[in-house]
């Protein structure tokens, strides 16, 4: 626009000059020039300093109109800049895993600008003739009804999917359907205060320790069975046998006999380390992780065998380790130097109680980056990442990843644990919520 107007006033004052010409023939050359020239020169510099006004006042109301707006939330230059990236209009159809993948990485990035304000806000992108229009529905009862009443859905992991399954419980058993509606238009601290502190009166959040919500008469680990046909179950990832070894077969009979439509899975954190300075592993949990893509495959094999018809894979929690005190703290500065000492008792330990056919290179490939800290935690995403790179042709199954990694930050976790997101989990329900509609015929 700025442009445009700076053009217009150009023109005219080339215009101006065409139609009154100096007067210049050669009988009254003498006569005229000075006149003329001085003529020339008002106008040449009214029109200069014409162009400069209008694009410093233009200027100025652009920088105001773009505070203004920002001040209201909406989207600043890096957002615009994620829309353009985001909404490119030769990508596949909507109903394609891949295109759905796609729009919860835009949608995951939209949050991160601003989780407070993006967290549970609906979000649509410019409406432009060139480019396939993105809408991202906030948490209201209209996301809940679409992605999981009337679903038979696993949450199969650790205790990161089990905090989200107490959650998402207490959201689909509330009757206040008006509550339910609004917090599509709240900031996420205000839905946070809404629902713990005023809608489930008999709920509230530990005073210490990971801060996990607890409610009255419910169980730890509830299920969710409603008249509707929604029945959402959480099921812990691995069943540690005598011998403190992972028996990750032991509940896929139990997962079958449920047909979950949907399977959401994850136990990352499970199978990492402080080696020898505060939190130990066998040698067999270590070749767990040494094998996550086989991991990964079987429960693929799961999801199909159990005739689900969508797998979503969560990424493992970040693990905002500034936040670890005492033991896990200097762990976490000695392991992160790669501290010759630490690094070879933590091998020495994994060696003699890992089979023989592990061999040396894997056993410290697990002590350097099978930690847990943010170094381990990166490192199994990266290797999910690559996994779904690879199989997302071979499978018929919708298959997706849930990275509310991206939307977790320190500010989100307690002193001492740094790893688990209590405040986090309507962003992370609403980021599910989305990906679970899109992929949907």
């Amino acid at each position: 626009m700025q442009g445009e107007l700076i053009v217009v006033v150009s023109f005219l004052c080339v215009l101006s000059n065409l139609i009154h010409p100096p007067a210049l023939s050669n009988q009254h050359f003498h006569q005229g020039t000075t006149t003329t020239m001085i003529q020339a020169t008002f106008v040449t510099f009214f029109c200069v300093l014409s162009i400069i006004s209008i694009a410093v006042l233009l200027r100025e109301v652009k920088s105001a109109t773009t505070l203004l707006l920002e001040r209201n939330g909406s989207p600043s230059r890096s957002l615009n800049q994620i829309i353009d990236n985001g909404n490119d209009s030769t990508t596949p159809k909507p109903t394609s895993s891949l295109n759905c993948s796609r729009n919860a990485s835009l949608l995951t990035s939209i949050m991160k600008t601003d989780l407070e304000f993006y967290g549970l806000r609906a979000w649509s992108s410019p409406k432009e003739s060139n480019k396939t229009r993105i809408i991202f529905p906030g948490l209201d009862e209209d996301l809940l009804a679409t992605s999981f009443r009337g679903k038979r859905i696993v949450l199969l992991g650790d205790s990161t999917l089990r905090n989200m399954n107490m959650w998402l419980h207490q959201l689909l058993t509330t009757e206040d359907v008006e509550t339910l509606q609004s917090l599509s238009a709240l900031n996420l601290s205000e839905a946070n205060d809404l629902l713990v502190n005023y809608t489930w009166k008999k709920c509230e959040m530990q005073s210490h320790g990971r801060r996990e919500l607890q409610c009255a008469r419910t169980q730890k680990i509830p299920e969710t069975k409603l008249d509707d046909g929604t029945e959402i179950s959480f099921v812990w990832g691995p069943q540690f046998k005598e011998d403190e070894c992972p028996d990750t077969e032991s509940s896929s009979e139990y997962i079958k006999s449920l047909r979950p439509q949907i399977i959401v899975a994850n136990m990352g954190l499970w199978w990492l380390h402080f080696q020898s300075k505060g939190r130990n592993q066998k040698g067999c949990v270590a070749e767990t992780w040494m094998n996550y893509e086989q991991w990964l495959n079987k429960t693929l094999v799961l999801a199909k065998e159990a005739g689900s018809s969508e797998l979503i894979f969560k990424t493992t929690n970040f693990i905002c380790d500034e936040k670890y005190t005492n033991r896990y703290a200097r762990a976490n500065h000695l392991y992160r130097k790669s501290d010759e000492a630490t690094i070879q008792e933590c091998f020495n330990s994994i060696r003699d109680s890992a089979s023989v056919t592990t061999s040396n290179e894997d056993i410290l490939d697990y002590c350097h980056h099978g930690t847990i800290n943010n170094i381990g935690s990166k490192h199994l995403n990266e290797r999910l990442f690559k996994f779904i790179d690879v199989v997302r042709e071979t499978t018929s199954l919708k298959l997706s990843v849930l990275n509310d990694f991206e939307i977790q930050s320190c500010k989100y976790t307690s002193i001492k644990d740094g790893r688990h997101y209590q405040l986090l989990n309507l962003a992370r329900i609403r980021l599910l919520g989305n990906l679970i509609s899109c992929n949907q015929p």
